[in-house]
């Protein structure tokens, strides 16, 4: 009996022991499908656009430790210009719209003019919000760099320059524009998060 008790309890131990082993294998194999989660510096919620602030993030690469920063600076830069664009687009079509202006097609056109301008303008008063440069094993260098731009600032150089171009003058309200304007920039933050 104290055989089969001993051989009965070996019995056990080992069925455990195969069964810890075959769920300690299954989860790692299902840590290996969905693959193990990678930090990016300059990224995440702090870094995305918000109701004060056009954000962008990107990173560069190169053997160059001041390239791999002048690469991730200007991808960023052109990021951050695109979003800009996009969204002063919608909101000058949506004004443009509600306003029913009378030639809806020159006004568009001269207010997209006014944006890279003043988009480009923008671009100089840009604030770095962060900035990370990593060694690589290769060694090559990785920055990451996430830039910022205030919308206010944005808003007041659109409304400056509009005022300021007679023809555009007469079909602008500034006061529907920035209506439409903090209405579009809500829509914006909410599609980012």
């Amino acid at each position: 009996m104290n055989r089969s008790l001993l051989f009965l309890s070996s019995a056990v131990i080992l069925a455990g022991s195969v069964s810890m082993t075959s769920c300690k294998s299954r989860t790692a194999v299902a840590n290996d499908a969905i693959g193990k989660e990678i930090k990016i510096p300059c990224s995440g919620p702090k870094y995305t656009t918000d109701d004060k602030f056009f954000r962008a993030s990107m990173s560069g690469e190169s053997s160059d430790m001041s390239f791999s920063k002048e690469k991730a600076l200007t991808l960023t830069r052109q990021q951050l210009a695109a979003s800009i664009e996009t969204k002063i687009k919608s909101v000058t079509e949506r004004y443009a719209k509600e306003r029913e202006i009378s030639d809806k097609f020159e006004f568009d056109q001269k207010v997209e003019n006014i944006t890279r301008e003043v988009v480009k303008q923008t671009l100089i008063d840009i604030r770095t919000a962060c900035e990370q440069t990593n060694a690589l094993p290769n060694g090559n260098f990785r920055t990451f760099v996430a830039l910022e731009v205030e919308k206010e600032t944005l808003y007041n150089g659109l409304t400056s320059k509009i005022s300021a171009n007679a023809a555009l003058k007469q079909d602008f309200e500034i006061s529907k524009f920035r209506e439409v304007f903090e209405d579009e920039m809500k829509k914006f933050e909410e599609e980012n998060n």
